[in-house]
């Protein structure tokens, strides 16, 4: 009846809550074979959602020599990297800035830089991070906007815009 049903739902979800415990485990070991493990026997790698969890998962990817600059073919081709920078997680840039600084100068599709995301979505911690990790604050976009004007069409604090003024961007450009 309808009472069994709800006790093997529940059974199912505890089933799924310890595939996932397990995956948890595994990344937060570094155990890269535990990873894979887990993942074969029906983990759901979504249940990483959180930063927290985000961190040792990512730690372990990049320890199997994970591809830092795969791009997403759903958005805008974004790697990795793009989507840290729009959401603000800053020990997530760290950490790939650390495995390749090199992705400072990965583009999305429409030519922009790590920095100019972080600054279109308001990151201004993430900005300051990749400015002291060497970005180029003179990158413009299709439209010919800089940085500054990125910075100043979203309401940067006063110590972004002190930090790109430094970094010589122009403040005649339109």
């Amino acid at each position: 009846g309808e009472g069994s049903d709800r006790r093997l739902s529940n059974h199912e979800e505890e089933l799924q809550r310890t595939k996932d415990d397990g995956l948890y485990d595994a990344v937060c070991r570094g155990d890269v074979a535990g990873v894979q493990q887990a993942l074969q026997s029906g983990a759901n790698v979504h249940c990483f959602s959180e930063n927290n969890f985000a961190r040792p998962l990512l730690s372990a990817l990049l320890d199997a020599d994970a591809d830092a600059r795969w791009r997403n073919r759903n958005r805008a081709g974004w790697s990795a990297f793009h989507h840290a920078c729009s959401s603000g997680h800053l020990s997530i840039v760290e950490m790939l800035l650390n495995h390749d600084n090199g992705l400072l100068q990965n583009t999305d599709e429409r030519g922009w830089t790590p920095l100019q995301i972080a600054i279109d979505f308001w990151k201004f911690e993430v900005v300051h991070l990749l400015l002291d990790r060497g970005a180029n604050a003179l990158v413009t976009d299709k439209y010919g906007s800089t940085t500054l004007i990125l910075a100043l069409k979203g309401s940067a604090d006063l110590e972004t815009v002190r930090r790109l003024l430094a970094a010589d961007v122009p403040v005649d450009a339109r």
